[in-house]
């Protein structure tokens, strides 16, 4: 979940020292102002930052008590629900700020958040889309709405919204990976090379990266290219086992019968119960006697 657009005052502390003073400040404001809705918010905010999860939730429904019209509080209380992983009651919390301030875009962002987290995809998405429409500039929100429409497999949907959040991210090399990936799945396996690609030139040393770029270039057949950069990601991970896996799929490919056996039993020395391993380098050696 994103840094939130809103937070209680007096509680913007960090580390411990700053946490325990904004929970005494709190405390001393809530005494003093029995009746300030804000007050209450601010405490529950607090306790929540400190595990005091009961006294959290009381100085939340004291505060919501005082001022049921203040969608702040409403806010803060379905994050806390979410924190808890009441997500159903985060739900409740968030539609009832949604509806008291619509144009607040981190709050659709969050109920997008839970409602992704319920398994309800087709309702998060509304909500994400009703969050870069109030805010344009919310990566987050375009994030996570790509994510979403991927997993609902309306690929060309989030191919266009990861495109859009370029400007906002262009440096993110897990934006363009996550767009190759859409564009395999469209058979756009050029694109998606391509896109691999600038995720390769964004950060170099980004192992997982080179992984995928050596996915695509050995699902179009290019399986030299794919064994260099599977080289590159377990050079840069010496623990990557999805890449020696998959670089041993390659050798078996071009017939390097003992390359590949090679790299499953590294593979296995990592991660011995490795199934895919396992199962790879039993077909490597029947194929290396037939």
């Amino acid at each position: 979940m994103k840094d939130l657009n809103r937070l209680p005052q007096n509680v913007t502390g960090t580390d411990s020292d700053d946490l325990d003073l904004a929970v005494q400040i709190c405390l001393d404001v809530a005494l003093a102002q029995p009746n300030n809705a804000e007050a209450y918010l601010n405490l529950g905010y607090a306790l929540s930052q400190k595990g005091l999860n009961e006294g959290a939730a009381s100085a939340y429904d004291h505060a919501i008590s005082l001022d049921f019209s203040d969608s702040n509080i409403h806010f803060y209380l379905g994050i806390f629900f979410m924190e808890m992983g009441r997500v159903d009651d985060a739900i409740s919390a968030l539609t009832k700020s949604a509806t008291l301030d619509p144009g607040a875009s981190d709050v659709h962002y969050c109920l997008g958040n839970a409602f992704s987290e319920k398994g309800a995809l087709d309702d998060a998405v509304v909500q994400y889309y009703n969050a870069i429409q109030i805010n344009t500039q919310d990566a987050n929100a375009y994030y996570n709405l790509g994510i979403t429409l991927f997993n609902l497999e309306r690929y060309e949907e989030a191919i266009t919204i990861w495109q859009q959040q370029i400007s906002l991210d262009a440096d993110s090399p897990d934006l363009h990976l996550h767009i190759g990936d859409a564009m395999m799945e469209t058979t756009r396996h050029a694109e998606a090379l391509d896109q691999y690609r600038k995720a390769t030139v964004i950060n170099p040393l980004y192992a997982f990266a080179h992984n995928k770029l050596g996915n695509a270039l050995a699902s179009m057949g290019k399986l030299e290219e794919a064994v260099d950069e599977y080289r590159r990601a377990f050079q840069l991970d010496p623990v990557y086992v999805e890449a020696y896996v998959n670089c041993g799929i390659v050798f078996d490919r071009l017939s390097l019968y003992k390359e590949a056996q090679q790299a499953y039993q590294k593979a296995l020395l990592i991660r011995p119960n490795d199934t895919d391993a396992q199962h790879n380098l039993e077909l490597s050696l029947r194929l290396s006697k037939s």
